[in-house]
């Protein structure tokens, strides 16, 4: 009787344990819905982004990118010409398209490198979160953890990023987000303000919960030998 109970109810919890929850991600409809989109985003996260690189301090305009920029996140992918990304500046320098404030990073999108990854961003941590705006990219293929989707700004000239966000669940342990080249764009596209999280309590994987759950069957079964002694 509670053997059998304490048996089943495990097997249960362990099975709980073991289903997959996915990643999702949001996208405003129109640069015009960016801010509520965002502020709707970090409400559910509970407050804004922990970390945060707009690109603004510590870089310069043409400066290339190739590696840690701190705050536990490296970036590298394709530039202009096949180089590392690189901080483009001032209006209408991405495609016709405007940098948010002084700065973003420029990525390829000229047809020269098809199949490989335009953008890829890597963490010391598994995510928690992490949102972006793109600027002047045609629609591009993003991978996250088990997450392939699509991500897009608007082609238009001037001011027209757009925000995506994704949100994480805690069995996920992304650790890198990549953006796949897409091939029919004729111009640069770049990415800007990205915000970020890292899981805070790292997640238990379901082989470290098995001897977990065996010592507490076998635990529990001495008290029951232990009872029936007395």
């Amino acid at each position: 009787g509670f053997m059998k109970t304490l048996f089943f109810a495990g097997i249960a919890a362990l099975s709980t344990l073991s289903v997959a929850q996915a990643a999702s991600i949001v996208t405003a409809p129109a640069p015009g819905l960016n801010s509520q989109t965002e502020i709707d985003f970090y409400a559910s996260r509970g407050g804004g982004p922990d970390f945060f690189q707009n690109f603004e301090t510590g870089f310069s305009g043409e400066q290339l990118v190739n590696g840690s920029v701190g705050n536990g996140l490296s970036i590298s992918g394709i530039g202009q010409g096949g180089t590392p990304p690189k901080i483009e500046s001032g209006d209408g320098s991405i495609g016709g398209s405007n940098p948010i404030d002084r700065f973003a990073l420029e990525l390829a999108d000229d047809g020269s490198f098809t199949g490989q990854n335009s953008l890829v961003l890597t963490f010391d941590q598994p995510l928690a979160y992490l949102s972006f705006f793109m600027i002047d990219a045609t629609v591009h293929q993003i991978t996250a953890g088990g997450l392939t989707d699509n991500t897009s700004g608007s082609g238009a000239s001037g001011d027209n990023a757009t925000f995506n966000a994704i949100a994480f669940e805690p069995n996920e342990n992304v650790t890198q987000v990549s953006w796949l080249y897409n091939a029919g764009g004729s111009q640069g596209w770049a990415i800007d303000n990205i915000g970020y999280g890292f899981q805070r309590v790292p997640p238990i994987p379901v082989p470290a919960a098995l001897p977990l759950f065996a010592s507490a069957v076998v635990g529990f079964g001495v008290l029951q030998r232990l009872r029936r002694r007395a």
